[in-house]
Formats: structure tokens, sequence, C-alpha cells
């Protein structure tokens, strides 16, 4: 689950800025017991067991 989540997002994030070959995407796990302020709206990197915030892209 966390790791699909994970997969999808990075890949969103290379369509989104346009990335071809390599990137470094750093980022944390939240499990659900961590409070972040949240969105209804948003769903993106939002998984069962928690949430995942991608904080860097190194090219």
């Amino acid at each position: 689950d966390v790791i699909d989540c994970i997969r999808k997002g990075a890949a969103l994030l290379f369509q989104k800025f346009g990335l071809l070959d390599f990137a470094r995407i750093d980022g944390w796990f939240l499990p659900h017991s961590s409070h972040l302020s949240s969105s209804n709206k948003n769903k993106f990197g939002h998984c069962k067991s928690g949430v995942v915030v991608f904080t860097d892209i190194n090219l």
C-alpha cells in the first residue's frame, strides 16, 4: 500500500515537472497516528496506513 503510494506520487511528480531520467525525491511517511493538517480536497499522498509527504526534489 505505502510503496504503491510512493511510486504513484513519484511518477506524478516526474510528469508534472517534466523530469525524464533521474531525480532523488525525499520525503516522509506519517502513519495515521501522526497528525498533519489535512484537507479532504487533496488526496495526493494518502494511503490506507497513513500519508506520504514529499519534501525535496534533487536534480
